[in-house]
């Protein structure tokens, strides 16, 4: 069998100094295999010491990557023309890694372009740095792009299920303030009128070529949004009658369950920092 290298397969030799690099490109990347014991050929040529070098790499991987890539790589192995080939699995991870001696510079993060390791440049690693955090951290520490801010339509939802909004403590209890004491992110979208769109649509046949109907739910508090959003879409999901010689039964044509489970999927992973939801 011969291997050959490509954007997802790195081919390496031996174990080398550049391995902490490969795999960090990888895991900023996309998925990818790093085969050792394959030459530039694609031919194998085996792993002289497999054991101690699964656990060299493994040392690597633990003590030289950041942040931690547990449960992103994973070390295996393959016979091949009766030759030992260490296969190192590694899935794009969600964060921004890199080589923790170089630190989150352009000589310690990676990227995979084309079979090559390249350097990001800084604003890169700027980007990717802060797209690290969970959505929640930047939503939190995010000033609101407007002010002023009301929430009227959120203390209704309150009142609803019989809990009341203190004034003076409420933004500070739901963390719809930033470190600095202003309005965040999460605070504009649960405000009485924002600048996020929700938008649904309907569509004529089974592509996205030819709307039937399109509805903006948005600008105004997402939870106001969603509800509108869920009585339309309940509304839609028409009931279906199956007739036999003995039976009549009904059934919708989507659980609404499963839908509004999706629909809150949707919302939560969400970048809510860069628009909103079509």
């Amino acid at each position: 069998m011969k291997f050959q290298g490509s954007e997802s397969v790195e081919l390496k030799r031996t174990l080398n100094k550049d391995f902490a690099m490969e795999a960090v490109d990888f895991l900023n990347t996309r998925n990818g295999a790093i085969y050792i014991g394959v030459d530039d050929n694609g031919d194998a040529i085996g792993v002289s010491n497999v054991d101690k070098t699964m656990r060299e790499i493994r040392d690597i991987i633990r003590d030289q990557i950041l942040p931690s890539t547990e449960g992103l790589c994973e070390i295996g192995s393959l016979l091949e023309d009766d030759k030992t080939i260490i296969v190192v699995k590694v899935t794009k991870g969600t964060k921004l890694y890199y080589i923790k001696k170089e630190g989150r510079s352009a000589t310690g993060c990676f990227y995979r372009d084309g079979t090559s390791s390249t350097p990001m440049s800084e604003d890169e690693i700027e980007r990717r740095w802060k797209y690290s955090f969970t959505n929640e951290d930047l939503l939190k520490e995010t000033p609101a792009s407007y002010s002023p801010l009301t929430f009227r339509q959120l203390k209704i939802f309150y009142d609803e299920v019989g809990m009341t909004l203190n004034d003076d403590t409420f933004a500070s209890n739901l963390g719809l303030l930033t470190k600095d004491g202003v309005f965040n992110k999460i605070a504009e979208l649960l405000s009485d009128k924002n600048h996020i769109g929700f938008i649904y649509a309907r569509y004529n046949g089974k592509d996205k070529s030819s709307f039937s109907e399109t509805v903006d739910f948005g600008n105004q508090c997402v939870l106001t949004a969603v509800e509108k959003l869920m009585y339309r879409l309940e509304a839609e999901n028409r009931g279906v009658t199956e007739i036999s010689l003995t039976t009549r039964s009904t059934r919708n044509l989507v659980d609404i369950d499963c839908l509004r489970e999706a629909v809150y999927n949707a919302l939560a992973h969400n970048d809510w920092l860069n628009g909103g939801v079509p």
